[in-house]
């Protein structure tokens, strides 16, 4: 006799098919922003992929882990880094022209992005001392409050702009517990590599996250026509 009772994994089972049809249901997740998603995500696994292997398996001096080393300043993937960073500011300016927070939090990424292609924290640690993130404690209070607002719009205009945001906020955090945690004053920590090359992947993969919110934002208004302002 078959059991017509249902299952207790009947519930997430679904509650995961409905979140799946929300999301691809969504007009700011076209199939065009799709493409463009699996595109960024690709080429950032193999930035990511390429950087940790020359640190991981080319010797000390070869010419292309000089340029590849993912931890390194003014490398490839430092480069790859501040240019999807300048490439979200410019989307969240395209975004903010009707929503003011959205130009904040540009403002913010091109900021980042100044600051990864010039080594700005780096050098203000070297010449005052002072750990990086302690310096940037006000900056990151100013930008958390921008990010609940900018998500609080999000959440008005695209189910699927909403879950990149997250997605971005959460991979950046974590990348930074992680920045946090593989340092010991100026000695690095056992398993220094493996916390650095994951914090490094999750700092590409979030900052693709916030340009393909922005994205959907500007693809959900194309479809309805309509702007929401400030």
């Amino acid at each position: 006799m078959i059991s017509t009772n249902p299952s207790p994994l009947d519930g997430p089972a679904r509650g995961a098919e409905d979140w799946r049809a929300r999301v691809m249901g969504d007009p700011g997740f076209p199939p065009r922003l799709r493409k463009t998603a699996a595109g960024l995500l690709v080429l950032t696994a193999v930035v990511w992929s390429v950087a940790m292997s020359s640190a991981m398996f080319l010797p000390d001096g070869h010419p292309a882990r000089e340029w590849l080393h993912p931890d390194w300043e003014y490398t490839v993937p430092a480069f790859y880094s501040a240019a999807l960073l300048v490439t979200a500011a410019i989307a969240g300016f395209l975004a903010g022209r009707s929503t003011l927070w959205y130009r904040f939090l540009g403002l913010g990424l091109l900021g980042m992005g100044i600051d990864e292609l010039f080594v700005v924290h780096e050098t203000l640690e070297y010449r005052l001392g002072v750990d990086w993130q302690l310096l940037y404690l006000p900056v990151v209070a100013i930008g958390l409050v921008v990010v609940v607002l900018v998500h609080r719009h999000m959440r008005a205009e695209s189910r699927a702009a909403e879950l990149f945001m997250l997605a971005g906020v959460a991979c950046w955090g974590v990348a930074q517990l992680l920045e946090l945690i593989q340092w010991d004053g100026d000695v690095q920590r056992p398993g220094y590599g493996y916390m650095m090359g994951i914090e490094e992947g999750l700092e590409m993969t979030g900052t693709v996250a916030f340009v393909l919110a922005f994205l959907a934002v500007l693809a959900a208004r194309a479809h309805s026509g309509t702007r929401v302002d400030a």
